[in-house]
């Protein structure tokens, strides 16, 4: 489990990851040789699995955000999931219960671009039907875990 001192470690690199140790030990009041250690421990045991820039897709020129629901042919669920992972434009793929059996997150630059996705995916081994479900508005995007650790 996570003690007090690794959660607030966490909120700082969770809110800044390029913040150096220094700066972090004075927020946690820790001495910075610790802060390294502890944080080379929450890497090692998978806390911590990158530190990484959180790009703005619209500025990048990327406008539409798509969710498209899967169902699979029967036994064919993994055959698909493996499939989709070929494909750059997937930013995420959930195997989920219910009516579908996986979830894809999708940015596009145009709707265009997103009918000729769905296209080229429509070859995918095992596909039975999709739903394409397109954002109007994002509303709320990532949340720090840490704001919900006990």
């Amino acid at each position: 489990m996570l003690d007090e001192v690794d959660k607030r470690i966490l909120e700082v690199l969770e809110k800044d990851s390029r913040a150096p140790l220094r700066k972090i030990s004075k927020q946690v009041k820790i001495p910075p040789s610790t802060v390294y250690e502890r944080i080379k421990r929450l890497r090692k045991r998978g806390v911590v699995r990158r530190f990484v820039a959180i790009l703005n897709p619209k500025a990048l020129g990327f406008l539409v955000l798509a969710f498209i629901f899967i169902k699979a042919r029967a036994g064919m669920c993994s055959t698909v999931a493996e499939g989709l992972k070929e494909y750059p434009e997937i930013l995420e793929i959930y195997e989920v219960t219910g009516d579908w059996d996986i979830i894809i997150k999708v940015i596009m630059r145009s709707y265009e671009e997103l009918n000729t996705f769905l296209d080229k995916m429509g070859g995918i081994e095992g596909i039975e039907s999709t739903c394409t479900i397109i954002t109007i508005i994002v509303l709320k995007m990532y949340k720090d875990v840490t704001s919900f650790l006990c």
